[in-house]
């Protein structure tokens, strides 16, 4: 087995001399089996770095229509840099991880303002941008612009640590750099743009994470994982993701000009400035009772509250497992400022607003949306 560090050293001395098999075999593989993929069909950096932060955290599959419903609501920088936030969210709605979509925002404004809508070429002008760390700047520059940095993601460590062999950790900083630096070598012997998605596509279709098409791996001869039968066994990852509960009530409040009750939440936290239902929050479950108790405490004259989800909608978050339980109920005619959690919103203005998943979805179901 390599040891990671000895091997890319080794790489380095032998690199002028040593064409590697990764540019040999993987990148005519991937000229005959790649997806096609609007945003390969391109080198707009707009679309392209629109697409690589849809891809951050989010699969192929499900995010194509949100890559052509930002291009069609926004078709330039300046009119992402100019959009009222809420339309934003709006169409960004289902995707989660919400700070993706403030800092696209913030980015398309300083590419407006600061390069006067003119997009960064290189690595380095690209890591400035907000939301754009190491491998979106090498993605974007290579692709837009053919800069010859390589975009090292999850797909590429794994399929880099099973070639190798390699058992150090992929999730701590050494092996990244290690990785980083063997892959910045390679990338020299090919066009930078070819080679980074072939590296990806590499390990999106083919090294996958669970069930990898060794028997038709162009570098199963070579692969140290495939011969001595570590496949399963790499990557390594030192570190484990701790899920906590957590238990949120809901309160659906609606009066009789079938406005609802609603809040936009705080620019930092859970959801930021999304909009929600009303709701508390618990790390451990309480009696319906407690809950309905704290909501009453809310809400001048409620009716009595009917319990929407009997059994808990279940949200998952990145490090958080949601328990979300949702009453309704309905209010007498109030005046609009009279609630002091939040605001009346009708159907109509809703329409334009943005939400968690887990509330779209319920709204939509209820017909608010």
């Amino acid at each position: 087995m390599y040891s990671l560090p000895i091997f890319v050293s080794t790489f380095v001395k032998m690199k002028k001399t040593v064409i590697p098999s990764f540019v040999q075999h993987i990148i005519p593989w991937y000229l005959e089996n790649k997806r096609d993929l609007p945003w390969r069909n391109t080198q707009d950096p707009y679309s392209i770095w629109i697409s690589e932060i849809i891809l951050q955290q989010t699969r192929v599959q499900q995010g194509m229509s949100y890559y052509h419903a930002l291009l069609h609501q926004f078709p330039t920088v300046q009119d992402l840099a100019n959009a009222p936030q809420d339309q934003l969210f709006r169409v960004w709605q289902g995707l989660g991880y919400y700070s993706r979509a403030r800092n696209l925002q913030l980015g398309a404004q300083l590419i407006a303002s600061e390069y006067q809508g003119n997009f960064p070429k290189s690595y380095d002008e690209w890591l400035q941008v907000p939301g754009v760390g190491p491998y979106t700047a090498a993605a974007v520059s290579s692709f837009a612009y053919d800069f010859p940095k390589a975009a090292v993601d999850g797909n590429v460590l794994r399929w880099v640590s099973r070639y190798l062999g390699s058992k150090d950790p992929i999730d701590l900083p050494g092996t990244k750099k290690n990785i980083q630096l063997l892959l910045d070598d390679w990338i020299q012997h090919a066009s930078p743009h070819v080679f980074n998605q072939a590296s990806m596509e590499f390990g999106a279709i083919l090294c996958t994470p669970k069930n990898p098409h060794c028997a038709v791996c162009p570098l199963n001869e070579e692969c140290q994982s495939f011969k001595n039968d570590w496949v399963d066994a790499i990557p390594v990852k030192e570190k484990k993701i701790k899920t906590s509960n957590l238990y949120l009530y809901a309160a659906l409040v609606t009066n009789q000009q079938e406005q609802m009750m609603l809040e936009k939440r705080p620019p930092q936290g859970i959801w930021g400035n999304l909009y929600t239902l009303p709701f508390l929050t618990f790390d451990t479950e309480v009696p319906m009772e407690e809950a309905l108790a704290q909501l009453n405490e809310r809400f001048p004259n409620p009716n009595n509250w009917k319990l929407e989800t009997p059994e808990p909608i279940i949200h998952l978050l990145t490090h958080r497992r949601m328990h979300v339980y949702i009453f309704s109920n309905l209010l007498d005619v109030m005046p609009k400022n009279a609630y002091k959690f939040g605001s009346w919103i009708s159907k109509d203005e809703a329409k334009g607003l943005g939400f968690p998943r887990v509330f779209e979805k319920f709204l939509t179901h209820k017909g608010h949306l």
